[in-house]
């Protein structure tokens, strides 16, 4: 989820009849909008941090390099996969597509304030430079980038994992935003009656 472009969200490019679906058909629209809302649910339960390598042994003794994933980019797509699947509802829903729509504005604003500008040096009149490559991305963790020098900031010097500390901040504001995004698809859940109210004594 390193080097992504943001997309516009365009709700009027779905076909509000694909919420429709045949009473003949075997699809369960409701079921696995509550699948979807399950992995959403378990994701979140875990702590939410930043993912790292764990160093474990193989049966001969051997070290392996065993990669444990970012529980917060997981929650974050898995809540990414339900907006997906109510994208038709979304858009008959005129309240929820605009607070939808203002969630994704502030992601842009977020992801804007921590983005990685790439550097890269360029040879300018026998002097190498640093000079912006216009890539702008959020790099992944332990990701070695290129920053100026401190001694001399025209300079540049490759640092391994030297925009972490933005990287982590950048995740952690998204997942409080993505708690609000989850908020709304609930709601939007719970307007349209999806599931049947079962109530036990």
């Amino acid at each position: 989820m390193g080097d992504d472009e943001e997309k516009d969200l365009d709700y009027d490019d779905i076909d509000s009849d694909e919420a429709e679906y045949s009473s003949k058909s075997d699809f369960s629209k409701a079921k696995i909008v509550y699948e979807a809302m399950q992995k959403c649910i378990a994701a979140r339960g875990k702590e939410m941090k930043a993912g790292y390598y764990n160093i474990k042994l193989s049966n001969d003794g051997s070290p392996l390099k065993m990669w444990v994933e970012d529980s917060r980019q997981v929650f974050i797509g898995t809540v990414e996969s339900l907006r997906g699947l109510l994208s038709p509802e979304i858009k008959n829903e005129e309240e929820y597509k605009k607070s939808i729509t203002t969630y994704y504005e502030a992601k842009k604003t977020i992801k804007a304030q921590y983005v990685y500008k790439e550097k890269l040096p360029e040879n300018e009149k026998g002097r190498v430079l640093l000079k912006e490559s216009g890539r702008n991305f959020i790099p992944e963790i332990g990701t070695t980038v290129i920053l100026p020098d401190l001694k001399n900031p025209s300079l540049g010097q490759n640092i391994p994992g030297g925009w972490d500390n933005n990287i982590n901040a950048y995740w952690d504001e998204m997942v409080v935003l993505y708690d609000y995004i989850f908020a709304v698809l609930n709601d939007l859940i719970n307007q349209l009656n999806y599931f049947k109210q079962a109530v036990a004594y």
